[in-house]
């Protein structure tokens, strides 16, 4: 039983350091889209590129963010092997 609860504490801990992870690129995903907002709202004409460059740093961020929620996910996975294994 030790063990089992060692593993439990292990991957439980691994989903903290992914979750604690992802904060960067929420805030950077949450700035995007309050410039976006903003530029929405102001209803002025924007220039592609600087639009292009608003979706670059997006997308890198979600990709980034979605590699982490894959890592997490799979430490769920650990987590319910412990559990129940």
């Amino acid at each position: 039983m030790p063990r089992n609860r060692a593993c439990k504490a292990a991957a439980a801990d691994e989903i903290r350091v992914v979750l604690f992870d992802m904060e960067p690129e929420l805030r950077q995903i949450e700035g995007v889209l309050t410039l976006l907002s903003i530029l929405g709202e102001a209803g002025d004409s924007v220039e592609p590129i600087a639009l292009a460059a608003l979706a670059r740093a997006g997308e890198n961020a979600f990709e980034q963010l979605s590699a982490r929620w894959r890592a997490g996910f799979e430490a769920s996975k650990d987590l319910g092997r412990a559990t129940h294994g």
